[in-house]
């Protein structure tokens, strides 16, 4: 995948770039995804997408008051994706 959004993520993550504006707190959320996946072996850009839909998945399964009680019930099934 070439997901430019993540890619400029770990480049501004690795490279400690100050952000302008509100950018900075964009990339926040992904800065933990990019440390946890340092190391494993394979493509980096690849394995921090692939992380990045794993945490957003888990973070829409446990919205409160309305998707984590729809995903407990299971009437709601919450699934991500990478295009490539």
């Amino acid at each position: 995948t070439e997901c430019g959004a993540v890619k400029a993520a770990i480049e501004h993550i690795e490279g400690s770039d100050n952000l302008p504006g509100s950018i900075g707190d964009l990339i926040d959320p992904i800065r933990p995804i990019v440390r946890s996946v340092k190391g494993q072996p394979g493509n980096k850009l690849a394995n921090v997408t692939k992380a990045n839909v794993i945490a957003g998945v888990r973070r829409l399964e446990t919205l409160n008051p309305i998707l984590a009680k729809l995903v407990k019930s299971g009437e709601l099934l919450v699934t991500g994706g990478v295009y490539d």
